[in-house]
């Protein structure tokens, strides 16, 4: 037996609270549907925020920008080379510094 449809008068408000997300689930929501694929339900209450909500329609736009950059240009994730060590300027300081302590 199927249940009768709501009307917009018979959904009560704590109905539709639950309905909504919260922005701080949505963005979790957001990076885990990017990664695997979201239960129908889940699919559909995260199409329904980021109609409602700029803020996390945006933050996903972002986040799609960035991962597509870092997929089509992986040449360009490495940084300059940093030394391992201190420059040799500190490395002379910091010798003059510990003489300068062992003086009596």
């Amino acid at each position: 037996m199927t249940e009768p449809i709501s009307t917009p008068s018979q959904t009560s408000p704590d109905r539709l609270h639950r309905l909504i997300l919260p922005c701080n689930e949505v963005v979790k929501l957001i990076s885990e549907a990017m990664d695997r694929p979201l239960p129908l339900g889940t699919q559909l209450r995260l199409r329904v925020h980021l109609l409602m909500c700029d803020a996390c329609a945006r933050y996903r736009q972002q986040l799609q920008s960035i991962r597509e950059t870092l997929r089509t240009h992986p040449d360009q994730l490495t940084g300059p080379q940093r030394p391992t060590g201190p420059s040799s300027e500190t490395r002379e300081r910091l010798i003059e510094a510990m003489r300068k302590r062992q003086q009596p």
